[in-house]
């Protein structure tokens, strides 16, 4: 049996996969901002954090804020990249439009786990002591809403549905299923 090229092509333009990596995070930057304005959490100590694990001789507070940014969208690019090349069709296929939002939800919280209990806890424990375990939670949970939804959006599927849904379910792509 040959395969379908229509639905093996079927690929998100590069401008909505780096949409959703910038609205992710910056879902999540919003939430930190919020966070340390209401609570005990010093952004600047996060971004110098961040800063450290990568770079431990910084120390300018501005440096480490721009540098701390930059991993930052770096690594929200590079998880928007890498759910858009494979989990998105699936979840579009199989659960539609609300569904894309939901799997980008479980995802975050899948990288949450990995990062928290596993990379964080060997590459640099002290910056987990900078902020609540369930408030970086809840931040990769927004990422995951903000991520998911543009990545749903009809203008960034608009004329994928045919490829998306797979041979002989042209059309069929419900905007919440």
């Amino acid at each position: 049996m040959q395969p379908d090229n229509q639905s093996q092509s079927a690929a998100l333009p590069l401008r909505w996969i780096l949409l959703a990596g910038i609205v992710g995070g910056l879902a999540e930057v919003v939430w930190v901002e919020l966070l340390t304005s209401s609570q005990d959490v010093n952004i600047l100590a996060l971004m110098r954090g961040i800063t450290h694990t990568v770079l431990p001789a910084v120390n300018d507070p501005t440096a480490c804020l721009l540098f701390g940014l930059t991993v930052h969208f770096a690594l929200s690019l590079t998880i928007a990249g890498g759910f858009a090349v494979f989990l998105w069709r699936p979840a579009l296929r199989q659960l539609g439009r609300g569904g894309v939002v939901v799997v980008s939800m479980l995802s975050l919280i899948a990288v949450w786990l990995i990062s928290y209990y596993g990379i964080m806890r060997w590459l640099d424990p002290e910056f987990l002591a900078l902020i609540p375990p369930a408030a970086t939670l809840v931040s990769k949970l927004f990422f995951g809403f903000g991520m998911g939804l543009v990545l749903a959006d009809p203008l960034a599927t608009r004329g994928l549905e045919t490829a998306v849904a797979g041979p002989g379910r042209r059309g069929h792509l419900h905007p919440l299923h």
